[in-house]
């Protein structure tokens, strides 16, 4: 038997992922996507961080314990706006992140995270 906890293992897409794990004191998430609006592209991403954030308290936990966050981008411009966003969710000291652009037929946003507290699992 696992000491790995998934969460939401089934989908409305079907699809073989579960969308997040507690694994010992860490939490990791999936990687939540949203496509953008080019012309405004901060709602979309805002609603990225919203989706994480409410993975995030199912285990009682906040952006504070967030450690390591990537994010995909589909385009060099959308950097600044996600940087933006980014620091209306996460504060200083920012955890550590990868951010890098990715090819897609339309602007996106994916991020995922990993998050820690002592205690988690138990």
């Amino acid at each position: 038997m696992s000491d790995i906890e998934f969460l939401h293992p089934k989908n409305e897409w079907n699809v073989p992922i579960s969308k997040a794990a507690v694994a010992g004191d860490y939490f990791f998430t999936w990687g939540y996507g949203e496509n953008l609006d080019p012309s405004d592209p901060k709602p979309g991403m805002r609603k990225v961080f919203e989706h994480l954030r409410a993975l995030l308290q199912e285990k009682g936990l906040t952006f504070a314990d967030v450690v390591k966050v990537t994010g995909l981008l589909s385009s060099v411009e959308l950097f600044t706006p996600y940087n933006e966003v980014y620091r209306e969710y996460l504060k200083e000291p920012f955890p550590v992140r990868t951010s890098f652009c990715i090819i897609t037929e339309k602007p996106l946003l994916e991020v995922d995270l990993i998050a820690y507290r002592k205690g988690l699992s138990g």
